[in-house]
C-alpha cells in the first residue's frame, strides 16, 4: 500500500511513492520505528528508516485511534489504521504528498 505521489521528486531519479517495508510499536519506550522504501516507477531506490518518538508518538497513537473510530462497527482494522497514519507520517517528514491506496 504505497502513498502515490501528487507531485514527483527527484533524487537521481523520480520518486513517485513510498512503501512501508516494516514498523515496530515500543510502548515502553514510546517510539514507532519504521523501515520505508522509495520507489520509482515500481521500482526500489533507498531504503529509510524513520523513528517516531516523544509528542508524534502521541499525536501518532491519538490519530491511530482517531482513523479506528471512523471505521464501521464490525470493521475495524487497528493494523490498517496504524499503517494509514504511518504514511501520514512519512508524508509529512519527507515533504511528499500524495494519497495512500
Amino acid at each position: 500500500m504505497p502513498v502515490n505521489l501528487a507531485t514527483p521528486m527527484t533524487i537521481n531519479s523520480t520518486i513517485d511513492a513510498v512503501g512501508i517495508d516494516s514498523f515496530s510499536v515500543d510502548l515502553d519506550r514510546s517510539e514507532i520505528v519504521v523501515g520505508y522504501t522509495t520507489l520509482s516507477s515500481g521500482a526500489p531506490v533507498q531504503q529509510l528508516i524513520a523513528v517516531i518518538s516523544g509528542l508524534d508518538f502521541a499525536a501518532s497513537i491519538g490519530r491511530t485511534n482517531q482513523v479506528a473510530n471512523g471505521m464501521p462497527i464490525g470493521q475495524v482494522n487497528v493494523y490498517g489504521a496504524l499503517k494509514t497514519v504511518l504514511y501520514e507520517y512519512l508524508a509529512k517528514i519527507t515533504g511528499l504528498t500524495g494519497v495512500v491506496s
